[in-house]
C-alpha cells in the first residue's frame, strides 16, 4: 500500500502486515476437548454416504438393465451428497497467532487490511498457517456402553409392557416418541463404543483427520460390496447353472459365499489405501479394524432401520446381537487383513522403499484442555513425527518386528494371538471368519428342519449358535488385540501417551 497523506498534511504510512511464516517445530497447540464432536460429525457422514450408495447402486443398475435414465439419475442424485461429504470432511486450517513479550517489540500488529492486535505490553508477533493435525478425540468406551446398555434395556422394557398390556396407551406414544433416537444411537453408538476401544486397547496415537477418513472409506467400501453381492455373483451364479428365480437359495448363496469374500476384499483394498501411513503390523491392524467399523456402520444402519419390523422386541435383539458380535466381528476380520498389509509396509520402509512417500508435515504439539475444568489433558502428549523417544520406539519396534515378518501362520504370545504376517493368509482368515458367522444363520435352521425339528426347536438353536459365535468373536478379539499389543513389548516404559 501507497503512503498516504492525512486532513493535517502529514504523510501516513500503513502498518506492514504480519507475514505468514513456517512454524518452528516446538510449536504448541491448545484446543479444548470435544468428544461428542467425532460423534455428531460422523452420524452425519454415514448417513450421507448410506443415501450416495444407494443413488451409486441405482446408476449401476441403470447400466446393468440398459436403462441410461436410471443411470443418470443415480449420478445426478449422487453429486450433491458427494458434495456435501467433502465439504464435511474438507482439510482443517487452523490460524495461529503468536505474541512474546519483546521490549524491542511494539503494541500494535497489523494482522490483515481490517484486522489489528494490541498488546499492553511490546512483543514480537507471528503468525503461522497449518493444517489441523490434533488427536483423536472420542467419547470413552465405558460411557458408550452405559448409553449402549439403557438403550437395550429401555427397549426391552417397552416390549414387554407392550407384551403384558400395562399402560399400552402411554408406552405406545413414548416408542413413537424415541422411535428416530433410538434408531440414530441403535446403529451408532456401538460401532462408537468399538472404535473407543480400539482407541483405548492400542494405545497408539492418532491423527483424528487420519481415523475419520479410514472410517469414512470403509463406509464407502459397502458400495462396490453391494454390487458384487446384488449384481456380479448372481450373475455368475447363473453362468454355473444355478436356478436364480430360486430367491432364498440365491440369498443364502450371496451370504455365505459371495458376502464373505466379496466384501472382505473390498475392504482390504480400502485398507490398502492407506499403506503409505502403516509403519508395522499394529498400525495396519488399527487402520482394519477402523475401516471395518466403517463398513459395519453403514451395513448397520440399514439393518436397524428393518429391525423395527418386528417392534421394539426386534429392534432390541438385532441392536444386541450386532453390537456385540457383527460390528466386532467386522472390525477384527478387516484388522487381520489390515495387520498383514501393515507387516508389508513396516518391511518395506524398513528396507528404505518408501522414502519418497514421505512427506514435508511439519507436526506440531497440541495440547488437550478439559472444556468443564480448563485443565490441560495429557499436558506432555505430542505427535509422532515430535518425539525422539517415539522415534526410539519406532526403531526398536521394527527391528523386533522384521524377524516376524516371514513367519506365514498366527502365533500364540501370552495368551494373545499374533496375526499372520502374509496377506495371502490373513485375508483367508477374515473370509472364513465371515463364512462362519453368515453360514451358521444360515444352516443351522435349515439343518435343525431337516432333522425333524420345530419352529419353536429352530429359534431355540439359532439363538444358542449366534450367541457361541457372539462369546467366540468377543474371545478372539481379546486374544487379536493382547497379540497385536506385544509387538511393542520390548520398548515397554516408553509407551505413546493416549488421549482418553
Amino acid at each position: 500500500m501507497q503512503p498516504i497523506q492525512g486532513p493535517d498534511g502529514r504523510i501516513y504510512r500503513p502498518m506492514p502486515v504480519t507475514r505468514i511464516t513456517k512454524p518452528k517445530e516446538d510449536l504448541r497447540i491448545g484446543r479444548i476437548s470435544k468428544p461428542w464432536s467425532v460423534y455428531g460429525r460422523t452420524l452425519g457422514i454415514v448417513i450421507l454416504a448410506f443415501l450416495l450408495v444407494q443413488f451409486l447402486t441405482v446408476g449401476v443398475m441403470g447400466v446393468i438393465d440398459g436403462e441410461p435414465y436410471l443411470t443418470v439419475c443415480g449420478i445426478i442424485f449422487s453429486i450433491p451428497f458427494l458434495a456435501l461429504i467433502a465439504h464435511i470432511q474438507r482439510p482443517k486450517i487452523v490460524d495461529v497467532r503468536v505474541a512474546i513479550p519483546d521490549p524491542r517489540g511494539g503494541h500494535y500488529h497489523a494482522i490483515g487490511p481490517n484486522e489489528t492486535l494490541w498488546t499492553p505490553e511490546p512483543t514480537r508477533f507471528r503468525r503461522h498457517i497449518v493444517r489441523d493435525a490434533s488427536s483423536l478425540d472420542i467419547p470413552r468406551s465405558r460411557s458408550l456402553w452405559a448409553i449402549f446398555a439403557a438403550l437395550i434395556t429401555t427397549s426391552l422394557t417397552i416390549s414387554i409392557g407392550l407384551w403384558t398390556g400395562i399402560a399400552t396407551d402411554i408406552l405406545f406414544f413414548v416408542a413413537i416418541i424415541i422411535g428416530i433416537p433410538f434408531f440414530i444411537l441403535g446403529f451408532s453408538i456401538p460401532v462408537m463404543a468399538w472404535w473407543a476401544i480400539s482407541k483405548e486397547r492400542l494405545g497408539i496415537l492418532t491423527r483424528q483427520r487420519d481415523a475419520e477418513s479410514w472410517l469414512f472409506l470403509g463406509m464407502m467400501a459397502g458400495f462396490p460390496a453391494i454390487v458384487i453381492n446384488s449384481f456380479v455373483f448372481p450373475l455368475i451364479a447363473s453362468t454355473l447353472g444355478f436356478d436364480t428365480s430360486n430367491e432364498e437359495a440365491i440369498l443364502n448363496l450371496t451370504a455365505v459365499i459371495s458376502a464373505p469374500i466379496g466384501e472382505e476384499i473390498c475392504k482390504g483394498l480400502a485398507v490398502a489405501l492407506f499403506m503409505h501411513q502403516m509403519d508395522g503390523g499394529k498400525r495396519g491392524f488399527q487402520i482394519g479394524f477402523t475401516v471395518g467399523l466403517g463398513f459395519a456402520l453403514i451395513e448397520n444402519l440399514q439393518y436397524i432401520l428393518l429391525s423395527f419390523e418386528a417392534g421394539f422386541t426386534g429392534f432390541a435383539l438385532t441392536v444386541l446381537i450386532r453390537g456385540i458380535g457383527s460390528i466386532p466381528g467386522h472390525a477384527f476380520w478387516t484388522g487381520l487383513t489390515g495387520y498383514a498389509i501393515g507387516s508389508l509396509a513396516g518391511e518395506r520402509r524398513e528396507a528404505g522403499e518408501d522414502e519418497d512417500e514421505k512427506t514435508d508435515d511439519p507436526g506440531q504439539t497440541w495440547l488437550l484442555f478439559d472444556q468443564n475444568t480448563g485443565q490441560e489433558i495429557n499436558p506432555r502428549e505430542v505427535m509422532p513425527n515430535q518425539s525422539t523417544t517415539l522415534a526410539s520406539t519406532f526403531h526398536q519396534t521394527l527391528e523386533a518386528r522384521v524377524q516376524q515378518i516371514a513367519i506365514p501362520k498366527i502365533e500364540e504370545i501370552a495368551g494373545g494371538i499374533r496375526p499372520p504376517s502374509s496377506i495371502g493368509i490373513a485375508l483367508m482368515c477374515a473370509i472364513l471368519g465371515h463364512g462362519l458367522w453368515n453360514g451358521t444363520a444360515v444352516f443351522v435352521p435349515t439343518i435343525v428342519l431337516l432333522l425333524g425339528g420345530s419352529e419353536g426347536h429352530t429359534i431355540l438353536a439359532s439363538l444358542c449358535a449366534t450367541l457361541l459365535l457372539v462369546a467366540g468373536v468377543l474371545l478372539l478379539g481379546d486374544a487379536l488385540m493382547r497379540g497385536v499389543n506385544d509387538e511393542n513389548k520390548e520398548s515397554k516404559g516408553t509407551t505413546i501417551p493416549v488421549l482418553n
